[in-house]
């Protein structure tokens, strides 16, 4: 079948940009993806003279298919030795190489299954070669009937990553385990063995095992380490209408401006009174106050800020004759000058860290208390009927980590 492409000013495919990175920790268990693959592993036997691995090329092209059925519009690939076997063994649980990757898909468009770019390059982004799929190809997945909600993460996957910090392109980075490395490894295993005795479902669809990593930055652990999870990319509204636990109603609950409340309790302040996005004359930029704290804690200094808050501006069609980063995020830090010291220091990983540490004592109560639990970063997701437990695990938790009792929303 013919593919109608349409390209940007340089002539590449639009699709290319956006195209995520290949998630080597994908895996689902539905049988008929394993036939699928099973069946193009034989034809691909018949079609290559070359020994193979035939455990490798079967693992690399299920990981394919796995990723480009989360991602339709295609997935960027590094297909440069180094990527692969200078990555720390840790995060590599398929052992995944560029040279099996190069194999499926030099087989793959050999059967005009994908449309493959080798080494595109967009802004900032590296040379990562791109894989889309064809029309056949697409129709092919489609035709599996396999469901996306299945697809979650690998059981051997990591589940403890250490991260460099921006400047080395936050890649993940090897450590040496320890005692505290292997209680918080221990805690997350623990924790998935409680949430899997539930069954999830979204809209009467079964939501495939649920499986953490926590995520640590600059090379330290005391920054960052919030718990991340595949039902996370669920759209909020339909977490808390559409998702079941056990034929049960769940609902989420999350604490009012914990970051900004984090920064008043760091100064034994009592918690802001009020909206704390809401400045009187500029109530038409509330949500843009809401990105104004997210930039101004995590940007390392003001002239980062002003650019990120400037670009976030035109990308809601606001003129520098409007609005400008600089005075959005000056009136952001007057209404808050008691803490606005803190902005502009790259406060917010330290902040994550606390808030993952909340977040760690509520789940060690829901294991206490038997109730299922679902952590979003700083919301919970749980049945209804558990409302009140819920509400007393938070206040407990923040209570305990930063001596203050914060709010809480129910969704």
């Amino acid at each position: 079948m013919s593919v109608i492409i349409t390209t940007d000013k340089d002539g590449h495919d639009v699709r290319l940009r956006h195209a995520p990175k290949i998630d080597l920790d994908l895996f689902t268990d539905q049988r008929l993806l394993h036939l699928f693959v099973k069946n193009h592993l034989i034809e691909y036997r018949k079609d290559t003279k070359k020994p193979i691995n035939s455990f490798l090329f079967y693992s690399c092209f299920k990981l394919m298919c796995e990723n480009l059925i989360m991602s339709p519009i295609g997935i960027s690939v590094p297909l440069f030795k180094d990527y692969y076997s200078k990555m720390p063994k840790r995060y590599n649980c398929l052992k995944i190489t560029a040279y099996q990757l190069r194999s499926v898909i030099n087989y793959l468009v050999s059967k005009d299954l994908i449309v493959f770019y080798k080494g595109v390059k967009f802004n900032n982004q590296s040379y990562y070669s791109r894989v889309i799929p064809s029309q056949d190809f697409k129709f092919d997945l489609r035709n599996l009937g396999l469901d996306k909600m299945r697809i979650t993460k690998n059981r051997d996957m990591e589940r403890i990553v250490l991260k460099a910090n921006k400047d080395k392109g936050k890649k993940k980075v090897d450590y040496k385990d320890n005692r505290q490395t292997r209680s918080k490894r221990d805690f997350i295993l623990k924790y998935e063995e409680h949430i899997n005795k539930y069954e999830f479902k979204i809209n009467h669809k079964r939501i495939g095992r649920i499986i953490f990593k926590r995520v640590f930055n600059n090379e330290s652990f005391f920054s960052g380490g919030r718990f991340y999870s595949s039902y996370q990319n669920i759209p909020s509204s339909s977490r808390s209408q559409d998702m079941r636990v056990n034929n049960l109603k769940m609902r989420e609950w999350d604490y009012a401006g914990l970051h900004i409340n984090m920064l008043y309790a760091l100064e034994d302040l009592p918690i802001y009174n009020g909206d704390v996005y809401t400045i009187k004359g500029f109530e038409k930029f509330r949500n843009l106050f809401k990105i104004a704290l997210q930039i101004a804690i995590n940007a390392k200094d003001k002239r980062a800020a002003y650019s990120g808050m400037n670009k976030h501006l035109r990308s809601n069609g606001i003129s520098s004759d409007v609005m400008t980063g600089k005075k959005l995020l000056e009136l952001f830090a007057n209404k808050h000058i008691k803490i606005s010291h803190y902005f502009f220091s790259g406060v917010g990983v330290k902040l994550q860290y606390k808030d993952s540490q909340i977040v760690e004592k509520i789940l060690n109560m829901a294991i206490k208390k038997n109730i299922p639990v679902l952590p979003v970063h700083d919301s919970f997701l749980a049945p209804e009927i558990y409302s009140k437990e819920i509400i007393r695990f938070m206040k407990k938790s923040a209570l305990k980590v930063m001596n203050t009792e914060f709010n809480i929303d129910k969704k």
